[in-house]
């Protein structure tokens, strides 16, 4: 049983590429069925979008509630992000991160 439910943001600044978002979804599920640790998953689906928009501009953001420790009475979130070249300009991630909340 997975323990954990997760939420996943991804943005990019296109060049020239533009996709539908099926594809931006299949990226995501890829990397997201392995188990490993947020750090890792924000960083290949990052770089991953990155290659296939041929852009330097993308950002992820993962959230994960661990419902073990919800049923505890204690709500737990783990938000890690990853933001590229203009997402990491103050005012781009900025905007980029109060648009999740």
């Amino acid at each position: 049983m997975n323990e954990n439910i997760v939420d996943g943001h991804v943005a990019y600044f296109a060049n020239n590429n533009v996709t539908r978002q099926s594809k931006i979804n299949r990226i995501v599920q890829h990397f997201a069925e392995r188990p490993q640790v947020q750090e890792r998953l924000t960083f290949q689906i990052t770089e991953k979008l990155k290659e296939t928009f041929e852009t330097d501009n993308a950002a992820c953001v993962i959230d994960v509630r661990n419902l073990r420790l919800n049923v505890r009475d204690r709500e737990i979130n783990v938000i890690k992000s990853l933001c590229s070249n203009v997402f990491n300009q103050n005012d781009n991630k900025g905007d980029f991160l109060n648009i999740l909340v």
